[in-house]
């Protein structure tokens, strides 16, 4: 059961290195909206009423709390391949999206994803991350 848990946070921690992966991309860097506020668009946002909607909004909430300069705004496009290139043509892309890890390449090379590997370094991560998933995420 332990060696479960442990594969589920594996799990966890690659997603939501994915995710910050892929902060960045989309719209303007620089979003603003009428009261200043950084726009931030968050892909994949629960669409049904649940526990699990019911937990984002309070992480929204209390990050918004903490940063009242930010704006999340939630999007509730789910990637698919079907629709990520005419999104991303189109500038539509929310900043955060989750993505398939066989997907990362091809999303890099066509420049739909940020370097964050600096801001990763400044921010103390360097060398926390499981490195077959750096791997796959790294140019």
């Amino acid at each position: 059961m332990k060696r479960n848990a442990m594969k589920f946070m594996a799990l966890v921690l690659a997603l939501s290195l994915i995710c910050v992966m892929f902060a960045g991309c989309g719209k303007s860097k620089n979003d603003k909206n009428e009261q200043g506020q950084t726009v931030i668009s968050i892909g994949g946002w629960p669409d049904k009423e649940g526990t699990e909607l019911d937990t984002v909004n309070a992480r929204k909430e209390a990050f918004e709390k903490a940063n009242p300069d930010v704006e999340v705004v939630p999007d509730y496009w789910k990637f698919d391949r079907k629709s990520f290139y005419a999104k991303a043509a189109g500038g539509q892309l929310p900043m955060v999206y989750n993505a398939g890890v066989t997907e990362i390449p091809e999303i890099m090379e066509s420049g739909y994803s940020a370097d964050l590997t600096e801001i990763l370094k400044k921010r103390g991560y360097e060398g926390k991350f499981n490195p077959k998933i750096l791997e796959i995420i790294s140019k």
